[in-house]
Parts: structure tokens; C-alpha cells; sequence
């Protein structure tokens, strides 16, 4: 299937608000899922895997606390780590707790790069990464396929990007001249998962709500 960003972007955030976090951060998902997209990156692989992961857990508990360990004793949620990073404004020398789908926080730090002072920061994973760039990302390594502990350092200028595994699971272009999208290929499993997720927000059809007039004939 493919969306448009702004059909992708309702998508997800009604599939974040299905798995039961509150609108500022389904919007923060959103925002983050499209600029992946924009980015080169996977998104929908990316986060039909992050709702599934987090699915059995309260949203609450997937927030960092101030010594960027999970507040519930779990795994981390990106979305969390990346808001509390944007709203802290920093992202030097910070270690943080295992969590899921690491790459998933660029957006956020991407956030914090002003065009007057370019820099790169770098996001480290046992075995992988991704330096993050005001027009671009960069993975190298692996993608983890279990929450993993991340390091996040200020690099000053911009570096040149690091190689990738030939097994990566994401394929970036290495030049930040490339073409930028404006729409988005999902395809059937993500789009059932994103759709099974948003479902969720409906309410379910209910005898009074019918005599109300909801779903009523026309």
C-alpha cells in the first residue's frame, strides 16, 4: 500500500494512541515515523516492530528517569528516550538503558542540530549505530533485534558516514543530495499491524450509541 506522509503520519498515531499512550506522544511518534521516511530509513518496518514489543506494557513504565533507566524495571520506549532528550535539549555524553529500536531516537537529536552550528551525533549499540546529521543519517553495523544499551555523543563538524554491514537491515543512501519522498510503501503486514493498532481507538458499536444516531442508515 502506499500512503502519503500525511496519511501515513494519521496512521501512526492513531495505531501509538490504540496502544494506549497519551496524544502528545502519539504525535511525537508520528513526527518521528515521517521523518525516517524522509530519512532513507524503514519506518514502517521500524515501528510496526516497536508496537509490538511495548504492546504488553503501560506506557508510563517505558519513561526514562533521570539516570536514563526505564521507570518500570523494563526496556525503554524510543519515543519516550527521544522526547525526554528534545526536552532536555541535550544529547552529549548521555548513556542510556536498554531499549527497543534504538535508531528510532535520531529524529529527536536530529532536532537539537541548528544549521548555524552543524555537528554529527552519534548513537552506539553493541554492534551497530547511526551518526545523525541535520540533513541526513547514517546507520553502520546491525539494527538489534532485542532492546540494547545506547550511547549518544556530540561529534563537532560533520563525518563522513561510516560503511554499513553488508547484512544491514536498513539501506541509506550515502549521499545527503539524495531525493527526499513524499510518500511511503507499506507493505501488508505493517499496513495490518498500523491498522490492527489505530483499530483499537474506535469505540466498539453499542445498542445506545446506535439509537444516539452513530452508523445510523442514511
Amino acid at each position: 500500500m502506499n500512503l502519503s506522509l500525511g496519511e501515513y503520519r494519521a496512521l501512526v498515531a492513531k495505531a501509538f494512541r490504540g496502544a494506549g499512550y497519551h496524544w502528545g506522544l502519539t504525535e511525537e511518534a508520528a513526527h518521528a515515523a515521517c521523518q525516517l521516511v524522509e530519512l532513507g530509513i524503514d519506518s514502517p518496518a521500524l515501528i510496526t516492530r516497536l508496537l509490538e514489543q511495548v504492546e504488553r506494557s503501560e506506557p508510563v513504565d517505558l519513561m526514562p528517569d533521570h539516570e536514563w533507566n526505564s521507570t518500570g524495571g523494563g526496556p525503554l520506549c524510543p519515543i519516550c528516550v527521544g522526547t525526554s532528550i528534545a526536552d532536555g535539549g541535550r544529547a552529549d555524553g548521555i548513556d542510556i538503558g536498554p531499549t527497543f529500536e534504538p535508531i528510532v531516537i535520531a529524529p529527536f537529536i536530529r532536532a537539537l542540530i541548528r544549521a548555524a552550528e552543524p555537528c554529527t551525533y552519534r548513537i552506539d549499540w553493541v554492534g551497530g549505530g547511526c551518526d545523525v546529521m541535520l540533513d541526513w543519517l547514517a546507520p553502520f553495523g546491525d539494527l538489534p533485534g532485542r532492546p540494547v544499551r545506547i550511547a549518544v555523543r556530540r561529534l563537532e563538524g560533520v563525518v563522513q558516514p561510516l560503511e554499513g554491514s553488508a547484512d544491514s537491515a536498513v539501506q541509506v543512501p550515502r549521499s545527503p543530495e539524495r531525493t527526499r519522498t513524499a510518500r511511503v510503501e507499506l507493505d501488508p503486514t505493517a499496513l495490518a499491524t498500523l491498522e490492527a493498532f489505530a483499530h483499537r481507538v474506535y469505540a466498539p458499536a453499542t445498542e445506545a450509541s446506535r439509537r444516539a444516531g452513530a452508523g445510523g442508515d442514511l
